[in-house]
């Protein structure tokens, strides 16, 4: 089990309150975000368990506190019907000793992983990865899926009812399902060891795909894990508009994000030129993500090893490549700005990790609208360099929190992960605010993985699942935090 880094001491944090209007919340009101994507869920997920089925009475919450975009405000009451916010006005009678929040969005996860956890011991970026490999060869589909099941659990006790799941075996969407959690499955796109023919795996993982979407409300789509795993035909394939294993309509696998924007990028170079964001060709075209509406996640710069190779073409990946004898060209130039000249840096994608990020990487990020998750206690554990959130929001990149996976991670607990990003962000000297911490793991997150256009947050006419929080003398956000355990949470 991993120690967690310290918070900032002190109480400061109870000074940065804020007192937004109930009701006026970034201008949202009833009606104003999509409804049909959780539709399915939205009773179940009041329910005190999965399990259990809903309840259709009015309720009349009465918190000693309400967690508005990641402020606790004091002396709020929610009115509840069918689901839906009906009111949240001043108490009218004495409060009750527990803080309502809207309910937690993991915005990065690795279910299957949960039965590795604490049984691999490699403490480096990349000797983690092989370790990892070979541990997943060991495991049968059934603990494969008792893993999916229990992560899935875990997370709905921890207070998730949102996730962006990446998904390798076809488990994630029955686990979520059964436990009321809603969001979008990634199924992985590895090509690796397919360089010269990548089309069959394509097909397999579009299949895979196809088949976790059965019985799931949410979206699925693929996620290409990262841009020195997938073949670089393929991964400008999604951003040239020629996808390798031909198109798809606009029923495809490949779903439509709530708020996914059509945009037009840059054409990849030829491919017998090493490509190269300086020398992009000029024609324009729409990408295969944009035109289809579709979303999805890629790990981005987790390590220094990635820039390492797509500059240089040194280091442990350029290694790991000589290995297995598989040709490669340096690009020059970072992970990010590589994915940039290629169509890959949108509104409809997500980056996990960015930890090895420059600058000019926080600017194309910024100027393309791609979202991020960070996952402060897995990078802690692998020795990933010390992700850059605060300049990230700062330059107004939606970051969200996630859980990562439980065999870097440790314990699925969405409070010890707040107070990782925290101690993370004050090592740095470059601090996060507890109240954005908490809104990285709600009403941001939730922006982070694409559903920017409802509104996870407790206002007038929201449908957002609502968590109590069991806290004794809970005065402020950093309270919250600091004290909070899975044990904490009760679902309303």
């Amino acid at each position: 089990m991993n120690e967690e880094l310290p918070l900032p001491s002190g109480k400061g944090a109870r000074a940065r309150l804020a007192s937004p209007t109930p009701n006026k919340n970034s201008g949202r009101g009833a009606g104003c975000f999509r409804v049909p994507l959780r539709a399915k869920l939205a009773h179940a997920a009041h329910a005190p368990h999965a399990d259990q089925p809903p309840t259709f009475k009015s309720r009349l919450l009465r918190p000693f506190g309400v967690v508005l975009n990641g402020h606790l405000q004091l002396g709020l009451e929610v009115l509840l019907e069918e689901g839906v916010i009906k009111e949240l006005r001043p108490h009218t009678g004495l409060p009750e000793p527990y803080v309502i929040s809207p309910s937690f969005v993991n915005a990065h996860s690795h279910l299957e992983y949960r039965g590795l956890q604490g049984k691999l011991h490699s403490d480096d970026y990349f000797s983690w990865i092989r370790e990892i490999t070979e541990a997943k060869k060991s495991q049968t589909l059934d603990q494969v899926r008792e893993s999916c099941l229990l992560a899935a659990r875990e997370n709905r006790a921890t207070g998730v009812a949102r996730i962006a799941e990446h998904s390798d075996r076809p488990f994630a969407s029955e686990a979520l399902t059964a436990a009321s959690i809603d969001g979008v499955i990634y199924q992985e796109l590895i090509t690796f060891l397919e360089q010269e023919n990548p089309r069959e795996k394509i097909e397999r993982v579009r299949q895979l795909a196809e088949r976790q979407q059965q019985g799931f409300s949410g979206v699925v789509a693929i996620g290409l894990h990262s841009a020195y795993t997938v073949d670089r035909t393929t991964l400008e394939s999604f951003g040239s508009g020629k996808p390798a294993a031909g198109p798809r309509t606009q029923d495809s696998t490949l779903s439509t994000p709530p708020n996914a924007q059509r945009t037009t990028n840059k054409a990849s170079p030829p491919q017998d030129s090493a490509p190269s964001p300086k020398t992009q060709d000029t024609r324009h075209k729409t990408s295969f993500l944009a035109h289809h509406s579709a979303q999805t996640s890629i790990h981005v710069a987790e390590s220094l090893y990635e820039n390492q190779f797509f500059r240089t073409g040194e280091g442990p990946i350029a290694d790991f490549y000589r290995r297995n004898n598989v040709p490669f060209r340096p690009i020059g130039a970072s992970v990010v700005a590589y994915l940039e000249s290629i169509g890959l840096a949108g509104s409809n994608v997500q980056f996990v990790h960015c930890c090895d990020l420059s600058t000019d990487d926080i600017k194309i990020l910024a100027d393309a609208k791609v979202r991020v998750a960070h996952c402060p206690r897995s990078n802690t554990r692998l020795k990933c360099p010390t992700a850059p959130v605060r300049e990230l929001l700062d330059a107004g990149v939606r970051v969200g929190l996630g859980l990562d996976s439980p065999a870097s991670s440790g314990p699925i607990d969405m409070f010890a992960e707040m107070r990782a990003a925290l101690g993370v962000s004050a090592y740095r000297g470059k601090p996060l605010t507890p109240e954005e911490v908490w809104s990285m793991a709600t009403t941001m997150g939730n922006e982070s993985i694409g559903f920017g256009d409802e509104g996870w947050d407790i206002y007038q006419g929201s449908t957002v699942p609502l968590i109590k929080v069991h806290i004794d003398n809970a005065y402020s956000t950093e309270d919250l935090i600091e004290q909070g355990s899975p044990a904490s949470i009760d679902w309303v």
